[in-house]
């Protein structure tokens, strides 16, 4: 099913008011500077609800909100750009930690502005009822699930090449670390308060949304071709660690890697069922993007 482009698919109002909740989106993190953590947390996540909860009631459109969240993170590309590039100048190259530098904790702030309109906008569509359970609002949030998605991938794709390489020190030369034996790290983590975190955070949930998303744009995709991805993933990045010397390859973080993509999985298997429930079993799967947008036969039973 095709709908146009974004343009024919949003008034003109809708467009502006996408890019005015990308603009405050992005500028966002920096208003909550004036506080400490954690309120700069919720200042940011509440923020980002608000625009959300003002979005859906005033103009109806989770595309909008979708459309806001790849503003966003296009304007915080183009301001890690512009920064890179002026620090390049300034250290000509030399100073690498210098030149590629990056914030954690204004990553997890952005992690946070786009977890919670996403969140809020699925709510909805989870729980969705008489005029927003229509074949038109499912195309607009299939819609929205595609922009959340490239959104987000963008944000991730840096993400991850930051901690996995451009934030760590290489040393190709050097000795490397190796761990062929299964759980043993695991364990190691579990002795440690700190390292639990670490181990949830940046092996297991990390990788979460990655299950999520591919079953959402891949939902005839099996188990096992699912199980492949997810430890090719996992070998990928725990092979680049070892050509470049940035890090321990460890076993348990390819295990962890695919533990944290089928709890992704897991969810979207979830959500759709919350739906299926809700909806007295004649909408079974949720969300889509609109490759997947069910045919006008499927339709004909929720068609208002």
């Amino acid at each position: 099913m095709k709908s146009g482009t974004v343009f024919s698919r949003l008034t003109t109002a809708q467009l502006f008011v996408a890019l005015a909740g990308g603009v405050a989106f992005y500028l966002a993190p920096r208003d909550a500077q004036i506080f400490h953590s954690p309120l700069q947390e919720l200042y940011t996540a509440g923020l980002a609800g608000v625009i959300c909860i003002l979005v859906l009631i005033f103009f109806k459109s989770y595309e909008t909100v979708g459309l806001s969240l790849l503003i966003g993170i296009v304007f915080l590309i183009l301001d890690f750009l512009v920064g890179t590039l002026f620090r390049w100048v300034e250290t000509m190259g030399a100073d690498r930690a210098m030149v590629f530098q990056m914030d954690y904790h204004l990553g997890m702030i952005w992690a946070l502005i786009w977890m919670v309109p996403f969140l809020i906008c699925l709510l909805v569509r989870i729980f969705a009822l008489n005029e927003w359970d229509t074949a038109k609002k499912r195309l607009d949030f299939s819609y929205f699930s595609r922009w959340a998605n490239i959104s987000f991938g963008i944000f991730y794709g840096i993400l991850l090449l930051f901690c996995l390489i451009l934030n760590r020190p290489v040393d190709i030369w050097g000795t490397r670390e190796v761990n062929l034996i299964p759980f043993h790290q695991i364990v190691q983590y579990f002795s440690s308060s700190s390292d639990v975190v670490y181990l949830l955070f940046g092996n297991l949930f990390f990788f979460t949304p990655i299950g999520f998303f591919l079953s959402v744009g891949k939902p005839t995709m099996r188990w096992w071709q699912k199980l492949l991805i997810a430890l090719g993933i996992g070998v990928v990045i725990e092979a680049s660690q070892w050509v470049l010397n940035t890090g321990m390859v460890d076993i348990d973080d390819v295990l962890l890697n695919a533990g944290g993509f089928y709890l992704g999985c897991g969810i979207k298997w979830l959500v759709d069922r919350m739906r299926w429930v809700i909806s007295g079993g004649i909408e079974k799967k949720i969300p889509y993007f609109p490759s997947n947008i069910p045919s006008p036969s499927q339709e004909s039973a929720l068609s208002k």
